[in-house]
């Protein structure tokens, strides 16, 4: 609104809440895209230069990663680096990490390279043991399986355990949610073993085979 008041041009046309370009937002698409890269560039060399230790930081996680992994560690994060203050985004996509909607991701997967964005640059944590999971009640001859989203090669799972031919009938990317979903209709699930066996309610699928992460 203000770059059109400034110029007295139209540069998009609104329709309830749809967004077009005009001619002239056109003309001035391109420019307007470098301008924006040059702004990230210059904000992404400053990143990290600053006089001081502390700061805020914004961190994005699957929520199980935060129940589970990162909140028991905070005391002595927040020992160690007193003066940084953590926003913690429980979710699954990466946000923009180019535009500092977030500073670092941690992510579950089996093949960074696949699975990652090409952009990111990943560094290995450590290995999570992952094995299939049923509620103690599920039948599992009659159990159908909840899918992963693209984050893993669960199809590579399947065909690696037993029950290969159950259909798939759920996809979920939220694994506290598949944990909770267990409960609640007769599925099986590929879980975290950190989750699955402190989930109460919960056990693991005979002989299924224990899955590295």
């Amino acid at each position: 609104d203000a770059m059109e008041d400034r110029l007295h041009l139209t540069l998009f046309l609104r329709n309830r809440g749809d967004y077009q370009l005009t001619a002239a937002g056109k003309l001035i698409l391109a420019p307007a895209e470098k301008m924006d890269e040059q702004a990230l560039e210059l904000a992404r060399c400053l990143t990290g230069h600053d006089d001081t230790d502390g700061g805020d930081v914004v961190l994005t996680a699957p929520s199980f990663m935060i129940r589970h992994l990162l909140s028991p560690a905070l005391q002595d994060f927040f020992t160690a680096h007193p003066d940084i203050n953590l926003t913690l985004h429980a979710t699954n996509s990466f946000l923009d990490l180019q535009r500092n909607d977030a500073d670092v991701a941690v992510r579950l997967t089996n093949d960074p390279e696949k699975h990652l964005p090409p952009n990111l640059i990943g560094r290995k944590l450590g290995d999570i043991e992952l094995c299939a999971y049923q509620d103690t009640a599920t039948d599992t001859d009659k159990a159908s399986w909840i899918g992963w989203d693209e984050s893993v090669d669960f199809k590579d799972w399947l065909g690696q355990n037993n029950y290969p031919d159950r259909p798939v009938q759920m996809v979920s990317d939220d694994i506290l949610g598949q944990a909770q979903a267990l409960h609640a209709a007769p599925l099986m699930a590929v879980l975290p073993c950190l989750l699955g066996d402190s989930e109460q309610g919960l056990q693991r699928v005979k002989n299924c085979k224990v899955f590295q992460g």
